[in-house]
């Protein structure tokens, strides 16, 4: 009789060599395939006590590991792997499954342990490629047993594994990354480099002429990625340095801003000047002049117009605004010459009065005033004096060497005052009250009766009437009695 048997058990196990035990037979082995045949007797008992177990006859059992197909392809340095086996024979309780993996060139002399498995049986394997290992194209895995010791076969295909690698998303190709990198070995998608980059933060991936690396010029985008738009964007002014020759004729020097890389045209009336590209320019002549300025940035900006005028440069005039008689509207409004910037000094003769900077100056007292005025450029010039005089007796201690008093209450007043006037003689005729403003025009004009020396009025302002200083004018007859009276509002 001829028995053909093929045997694969998952049992506990001696560690014995293959060995055939009968009256003939033999064993062969070709790739996965193991064929085993005998010739003689049938049956021999098997005896088994604990983790021991005794075969006799036939044959006795052999241990096969054949790796799998290992996938991912390519491997990555560090990444994990799962690696699975098939074991085929008598695998001892307790067995450990080790997967090792080769050097570069597939040789397994000093094989490196990448992950292992308490079993007995088929399965797989959870590894991870060391970070260190060296890049190389002819890697294999194996897995061994150590109950019994058995060295299985390789995967019976080259494996490669690559470094780790930090990928950047560099998406516009500039060279600037945005984000943080990825570690791994094979490339997460597009747009992203392994190269060595200049640097990160790129604002925007999508635009090769927007990084950190960009020179920032004037076109609304924050080109360098600082989060300022138009950084070097200009504002473009005129200022005026001083009169060319001595604030005594129209040629005045102008300034434009000052900054780096900026180039100037100067303009008159909106026309550029030939030859006019200097910071600062010299105008001979009155008009409107302007500058445009660029700078290395593209940024461009064009000044307000500066206006020059040769009359209102260097002169001074006083004109009066009514009569120069103090009597006929208790004062004179005295106005000086207007112009952009000017500031005024009035004088009584050759000395300052104190407080008086404005442009009008009310004189309530006869004398010879002129006013000094400076322009911007601090060229100063003084107006030919005008003489303010006075004709009548204003003054209180006038008034009573004429045997008379005027008084006029309340003063000041909000609305309603009285005027009294007193006669020693005790007169009786018609007397005219007036009573002027401050430019000198008549705003109340009432003619009434004086009886025996005695003059009582109440007086009332008009709603329209401005606060301010007003003038009580008193005639009778032949004399002349003021005061002065302060309306509030």
């Amino acid at each position: 009789m001829i028995v053909v048997s093929a045997l694969a058990s998952s049992v506990c196990g001696q560690s014995l060599s293959r060995e055939v035990l009968s009256t003939n037979g033999g064993h062969q082995t070709a790739g996965g395939i193991s064929l085993s045949w005998t010739i003689g007797e049938t049956v021999i008992p098997t005896f088994k006590a604990g983790n021991s177990l005794l075969t006799q006859g036939f044959e006795q059992p052999e241990s096969f590991i054949q790796t799998e197909f290992i996938s991912p392809k390519p491997l990555c340095a560090g990444s994990t792997v799962v690696v699975s086996f098939i074991a085929s024979g008598i695998i001892g309780s307790g067995n450990i499954f080790s997967a090792e993996l080769s050097d570069q060139n597939g040789n397994f002399s000093s094989p490196i342990i990448i992950g292992s498995k308490e079993s007995n049986s088929s399965g797989t394997i959870d590894a991870v490629i060391p970070e260190n290992t060296i890049a190389g194209t002819h890697y294999r895995i194996r897995v061994s047993a150590d109950k019994p010791m058995v060295i299985g076969r390789d995967n019976g295909i080259d494996i490669i594994i690559k470094q780790l690698i930090t990928w950047y998303l560099d998406a516009d190709g500039d060279h600037y990354y945005t984000g943080n990198g990825i570690v791994q070995c094979t490339s997460p998608g597009s747009g992203f480099s392994s190269e060595v980059l200049t640097g990160g933060n790129d604002c925007n991936d999508a635009n090769h002429q927007v990084n950190p690396g960009m020179m920032d010029v004037c076109n609304g985008i924050d080109d360098n990625c600082d989060y300022v738009v138009d950084e070097n964007k200009l504002v473009a002014a005129i200022t005026l340095l001083r009169k060319q020759d001595d604030c005594e004729g129209a040629d005045m020097v102008l300034a434009a801003n000052n900054g780096a890389g900026i180039m100037y045209q100067w303009k008159k009336e909106n026309v550029e000047i030939p030859g006019a590209t200097n910071r600062h320019f010299i105008a001979r002549e009155a008009g409107s002049y302007t500058v445009d300025e660029t700078n290395d940035f593209g940024c461009n900006s064009t000044a307000e117009p500066f206006n020059i005028s040769t009359n209102s440069l260097h002169a001074a005039t006083v004109t009066p605004q009514g009569s120069l008689d103090i009597c006929v509207t208790g004062g004179v409004m005295l106005k000086a010459n207007g112009g952009n910037g000017f500031s005024y000094q009035w004088k009584k003769g050759n000395e300052n009065i104190a407080g008086a900077t404005n442009k009008n100056y009310t004189a309530t007292i006869a004398a010879k005033y002129k006013v000094e005025i400076t322009n911007p450029n601090y060229c100063t010039m003084t107006s030919e004096s005008i003489e303010v005089v006075k004709s009548c007796k204003l003054d209180k201690s006038m008034n009573e060497i004429e045997h008379a008093k005027l008084l006029v209450y309340p003063n000041p007043t909000n609305g309603a005052f009285v005027i009294e006037l007193h006669d020693a003689t005790k007169i009786s005729t018609a007397v005219e009250i007036q009573m002027f403003n401050v430019l000198g025009q008549s705003v109340y004009l009432n003619r009434i009766q004086m009886s025996n020396g005695m003059l009582q009025q109440e007086v009332k302002f008009n709603a329209t009437f401005a606060a301010g200083t007003y003038l009580v004018k008193v005639t009778v007859n032949d004399k002349v009695f003021v005061e002065e009276l302060v309306y509030q509002q």
